[in-house]
C-alpha cells in the first residue's frame, strides 16, 4: 500500500516538475518572439530615421548651393549690359528659383516624415524597456535620440544595437 502511494507521489511530482519545465520553456519562447517583433519594429523605424538624416545632409548642401547661385547671378546682372547675357542670367535665376521651390517642398516632406518618426519613437522604445535586456534598451535609446547627429554616428550606434539584439536573442552573426 505504501509503495503504491509512494509511486503515485513520485509520478505526481514528476508531472508537476515536467509542467513547470514546459511552462518555463513556453515563457522563454514567448519572450524571444516578442523581443524579435519589438526589435524588428525598432530597426525598421531606425532605418527610416537614418535615411532621413542622410537626406537632410544631402539636402543641406543642395540648399546652400541654391541659395548662393542666385546671389551670384543677381550680382552679375547688376554689372551686365542689357542684352542676351542679361536675359540669360534672368532665365538662370528663374530656373534656380524653381529648383529652390522644389527643394523647399522636399524639406517640407522630410519634416513631415520627421514628425511621423518622432511620434513613433517613444512607442517603439517602451516595449524594449519591458522586454529588455537593459543593454538593448539603452543602445536603442542612443540610436533613437541621435537624430541630430550625422549619418555615420547613427550607423555606428545602430550596428552596436543590432549586436546587442542578436546577443539577447541568441543569434550568432552570419558569415560573410
Amino acid at each position: 500500500m505504501l509503495t503504491i502511494f509512494g509511486a503515485a507521489l513520485v509520478t505526481a511530482g514528476a508531472g508537476f516538475a515536467g509542467a513547470a519545465i514546459q511552462g518555463r520553456r513556453e515563457h522563454n519562447r514567448w519572450v524571444r518572439q516578442e523581443r524579435l517583433a519589438a526589435y524588428l519594429k525598432f530597426l525598421f523605424t531606425a532605418n527610416d530615421m537614418w535615411d532621413l538624416v542622410n537626406e537632410r545632409e544631402k539636402g543641406s548642401a543642395e540648399t546652400k548651393r541654391l541659395q548662393a547661385e542666385p546671389i551670384e547671378a543677381r550680382n552679375a546682372i547688376a554689372t551686365a549690359p542689357p542684352g542676351e547675357e542679361r536675359d540669360r542670367l534672368l532665365e538662370r535665376i528663374a530656373h534656380l528659383q524653381a529648383d529652390l521651390d522644389r527643394n523647399i517642398a522636399k524639406i517640407d516632406m522630410r519634416l513631415e516624415r520627421w514628425h511621423a518618426i518622432d511620434a513613433k519613437r517613444t512607442k517603439m522604445l517602451v516595449p524594449l524597456d519591458f522586454l529588455g535586456p537593459t543593454d538593448v534598451a539603452q543602445a536603442a535609446r542612443r540610436v533613437a535620440f541621435a537624430i541630430n547627429n550625422d549619418p555615420d554616428a547613427i550607423s555606428w550606434r545602430l550596428v552596436k544595437t543590432q549586436a546587442a539584439m542578436r546577443r539577447a536573442l541568441g543569434i550568432k552573426a552570419g558569415h560573410r
